[in-house]
């Protein structure tokens, strides 16, 4: 357990930077993403405010199992790996909770701009779900949200991907823990993620190390379960090795919302699933002010 603490304080910074508008600490961060592919930003949302998401959650689950109210339950479930004790819908970016979401992007922008390398203000939005991972279920293989690698230097007979012009657009998975997963016994659901293996020039991006996390995602193999305070938000490259860890307690289902926004002007990147209302498709930019829908 100790262990895996040390290793995930190292991928968690304070939001303070983002707060202060702190360029040099923003790009001190971003360049952790880039190293690892991931970054943990510690209490972005407060408790409260995940209670009033969680409530809204549960609001479109009810919908959903009663068969009514089709407009907010729009249902990705049979798309998930390891559905068994899962659910995965989309999340609607309006109603009376949309507030909290546009605050959580308003923070996040200075970030997301820098890691995006966007010459502009305004951020594409190409996903917005939920997840509630119920106890029984079963962890999900490590896989990658979209095809490719993130840019990279030059390695074995692959040329280099690394600068704006060269490699596939980045595309950027968003989570926001909406539960506890750092306290009681067992798993609980967490996000397991493989650092580094975004990109095929370091370590774990490397086939035989991500074959080995795959075969066998634990610490010993680089897998670090962040297990995570409600309110915290990880940032992930959709190219990064991750999946749903297992949710063996007995206790209540861990719940999360997650976001996915990509480079402006880019393709929608292949393999990804596009959780989104139909209606909400290609309307919605993250931008300084926050979640906006375009003109």
């Amino acid at each position: 357990e100790g262990s895996v603490s040390k290793f995930l304080h190292d991928l968690e910074w304070d939001t303070g930077g983002l707060l202060q508008d702190d360029e040099a600490k923003v790009s001190e961060m971003a360049a952790t993403f880039e190293r690892d592919g991931v970054i943990v930003l510690p209490a972005v949302v407060s408790q409260d405010d995940c209670d009033r998401l969680v409530s809204r959650i549960d609001d479109i689950i009810l919908k959903a199992t009663v068969g009514c109210g089709t407009d907010d339950t729009v249902d990705f479930t049979d798309e998930t790996r390891a559905a068994a004790n899962r659910l995965h819908l989309a999340l609607p970016l309006k109603g009376d909770h949309a507030d909290i979401l546009s605050a959580v992007f308003c923070k996040l922008h200075p970030l997301l701009r820098k890691i995006l390398s966007c010459s502009s203000d305004e951020i594409p939005l190409l996903g917005s779900g939920f997840m509630r991972t119920s106890p029984g279920a079963k962890g999900q293989e490590l896989h990658k949200d979209v095809h490719h690698y993130d840019r990279h230097l030059p390695v074995d007979d692959m040329p280099a991907g690394a600068s704006i012009n060269l490699g596939e657009p980045r595309c950027v998975s968003i989570q926001l823990q909406l539960t506890d997963t750092s306290s009681g016994s067992g798993d609980l659901g967490s996000l397991d993620v493989l650092p580094g293996s975004h990109r095929p020039d370091v370590p774990n991006g490397r086939p035989a190390a991500i074959e080995k996390a795959v075969k066998d995602p634990n610490l010993r193999n680089g897998v670090i379960p962040v297990d995570v305070p409600a309110g915290t938000v990880t940032i992930y490259s959709s190219r990064l090795w991750h999946r749903g860890g297992p949710n063996d307690s007995s206790g209540a289902a861990r719940t999360f919302a997650f976001f996915t926004v990509t480079e402006p002007d880019s393709l929608a990147p292949p393999g990804l699933i596009h959780t989104l209302k139909s209606e909400d498709v290609g309307e919605w930019i993250v931008s300084e002010d926050g979640l906006l829908r375009q003109e």
